[in-house]
């Protein structure tokens, strides 16, 4: 009875094998970076999706607070895309967060801000219903749980 023979692998499996190391290695680094591209964009909220206030502000669910475009009349001032005004206050659309962050600062207590919007309560005097109906209306999106 004969013993199998041990062959050494052949010069192009060995080939083969330091061929697809560099392939695999390259497919796993770009694996981890795509994955802290996504860990760093849903940390700065890139994922969500940002409140359009066009959109927002001619849909139904925002009749009962009246709202009327005063774009056209803020906007050249303020530097912002888009304004109406309403029953519960102004709600003011910025390109950039930091006019928005700019502004709230400056209005205080009266603001509230989500993202590049902000609500200016500062020439209304309301209650807790309305300002609960204001603020349900810029946070539209936002589940409270």
């Amino acid at each position: 009875m004969k013993m199998p023979v041990r062959t050494e692998p052949s010069n192009l499996a060995r080939e083969r094998r330091h061929r697809r190391f560099p392939t695999v290695a390259w497919i796993a680094g770009i694996a981890v970076i795509a994955a802290l591209a996504g860990a760093v964009a849903w940390l700065w909220g890139a994922g969500s999706p940002r409140p359009d206030l066009d959109s927002l502000m001619r849909s139904e669910i925002t009749q009962d607070i009246s709202p009327q475009l005063v774009t056209d009349t803020v906007c050249p001032g303020l530097n912002c895309t888009s304004a109406w005004d309403t029953s519960v206050g102004r709600f003011v659309q910025f390109v950039h967060e930091g006019d928005v962050e700019y502004w709230q600062q400056v209005l205080g207590d009266d603001s509230r801000r989500n993202g590049n919007i902000l609500l200016d309560m500062s020439e209304h005097d309301l209650d807790r219903d309305e300002t609960k109906q204001a603020v349900d209306t810029l946070f539209l999106n936002r589940d409270w749980k």
